[in-house]
């Protein structure tokens, strides 16, 4: 309980009446703080969260700090940039097999991008769509396997790949055998159809037990993207695209050396080197020639068939990548602090709501995998909340606004009006407050919070504030002038 003041209209008859909010007691435990600068919002919260923090068992407390001032005690802050190291990983598999799962994190994904820019086109979302399958495949994880979306669980052969025990003095000649590298599981890999003949005799399978797993990253997604780009524009299949590069990277190589080593000549194991990199490219297009089409093969064709919609998919995620915020290594918070403050100042106003979407989403999914909740386990401060707000029901605000507070979530947000919230959104906070409101915004305040002008008029800042909160088993609540 947040002690706010003392009731006006109680103080005019010689009472003193404490007004507090109360979010265990109110039909929710969410909060809604309005004032213009200067009002003393951050103030405010900081006095609410130091409520929080101080309790038997305080709940974990995320606040998201866009001015980089909301300076609290007892908790540990993250400055978020470009340059920063960490950041969230928004391909990351939830594993649980009833909330989680692959095609689950490729809507989502596809979804919170879409809210910060322009929408997907219908052929560049069959394209991005059909992209991350394939990436999740590729380390693991597979639609319809739920054991395969847990990193504990090894990554079996089950996805139709086997890996290789590869010296490495022979990863030449497995690479001329098919063999591939997949730095997902740092290991060499190839078709389970294709481990027969010389590389099946020559390269043991490797032990299920000895692969590690992580999460694809969005620079793995923009990567493949790139390569499916470069496959549409020379018209060449996989294999024969790998080829080439190895070609290209044996060249490179051997530039290299050339320039070492002041112009000589190269060495006859170097030549040879380079003349197997150009016949694998020649095997590997005569192969592709001569291969009859499945209906894989056709399908992928018909699909990536236009440059310029695959090279927009790139373009688009590759501005998602540069803006250097989805990174796999997680922030360094002192997990021992209970106030988590995420100082997002040095992010664009796009940048910062990828950042906030994505990690609502994820709060929400862990609240909900630990099941209902009878106290606050969670508290989540979003201040100038109206930058991350719209009317859909899949915004995770709009979600947790609804759905947060049986999952023990206390949701608020800080604005300097209600005028980007919808009345839905406004009708499923129980608690508000208003701490002085520009006048060009009374009338939309007086239509959305149904405030009268004159108790707008009487507000006084730093003086006292208007309280509103809808108590368990009332029907109605009326806004409360409150001295502070």
């Amino acid at each position: 309980m947040h002690h706010l003041g003392y009731n006006i209209i109680a103080a005019l008859k010689g009472k003193q009446v404490p007004v507090s909010w109360d979010p265990v007691g109110a039909i929710n435990p969410h909060l809604m703080l309005l004032g213009m600068s200067g009002t003393g919002k951050t103030h405010t919260l900081r006095q609410i969260l130091k409520s929080f923090s101080n309790l038997e068992t305080p709940p974990r407390i995320h606040v998201f700090d866009v001015h980089g001032d909301i300076e609290i005690e007892h908790a540990s802050t993250v400055l978020y940039s470009e340059t920063s190291g960490y950041g969230i990983n928004p391909l990351e598999v939830n594993p649980d097999p009833h909330f989680g799962g692959i095609r689950k994190r490729i809507e989502s994904f596809i979804r919170t991008v879409e809210k910060s820019t322009t929408a997907f086109g219908v052929k560049q979302l069959a394209i991005i769509r059909d992209l991350m399958t394939e990436l999740y495949e590729q380390f693991g994880f597979l639609a319809d396997d739920p054991n395969s979306w847990n990193l504990n669980n090894p990554a079996g052969n089950n996805n139709g790949v086997i890996y290789l025990e590869v010296p490495y003095e022979q990863r030449d000649k497995a690479k001329r055998l098919g063999a591939r590298w997949n730095p997902a599981v740092k290991s060499w890999y190839i078709p389970a159809s294709r481990y027969r003949g010389e590389i099946a005799t020559l390269f043991d399978q490797k032990s299920i037990d000895q692969i590690k797993r992580r999460h694809p990253t969005l620079s793995d997604l923009v990567n493949m993207t790139y390569n499916r780009m470069e496959e549409s524009f020379i018209g060449l299949g996989r294999e024969s695209m790998r080829a080439v590069q190895d070609l290209h990277k044996a060249s490179a190589r051997i530039n290299r050396m050339i320039i070492k080593n002041h112009g000589k000549q190269l060495d006859d194991d170097e030549i040879e080197k380079l003349d197997k990199a150009k016949r694998a490219v020649m095997d590997a297009v005569e192969r592709y020639l001569d291969q009859n089409p499945t209906s894989k093969t056709i399908r992928e064709a018909m699909l990536y068939s236009s440059y310029d919609v695959i090279t927009g998919v790139y373009q688009r995620l590759k501005g998602i990548e540069s803006t250097g915020i989805f990174k796999d290594q997680r922030p360094p918070f002192d997990m021992s602090k209970p106030i988590l403050r995420h100082n997002i100042k040095p992010l664009s106003r796009q940048e910062q709501k990828l950042f906030v979407l994505f990690t609502l989403e994820r709060l929400f999914e862990r609240a909900v995998q630990q099941g209902p909740a009878d106290r606050i386990k969670t508290v989540i401060v979003l201040d100038e909340a109206a930058r991350y707000f719209d009317k859909d029901p899949e915004n995770p605000i709009n979600i947790i606004a609804t759905e947060g507070r049986k999952f023990g979530i206390s949701l608020i947000c800080a604005a300097q009006s209600p005028e980007h919230f919808s009345q839905d959104f406004l009708s499923s906070v129980a608690s508000k407050i208003v701490l002085g409101i520009d006048e060009t915004f009374w009338d939309v305040s007086r239509k959305k919070l149904n405030l009268s002008k004159d108790k707008l008029q009487k507000v006084q800042m730093h003086r006292n504030l208007l309280f509103q909160t809808k108590m368990k088993g009332e029907a109605k609540a009326e806004w409360i002038s409150v001295k502070l």
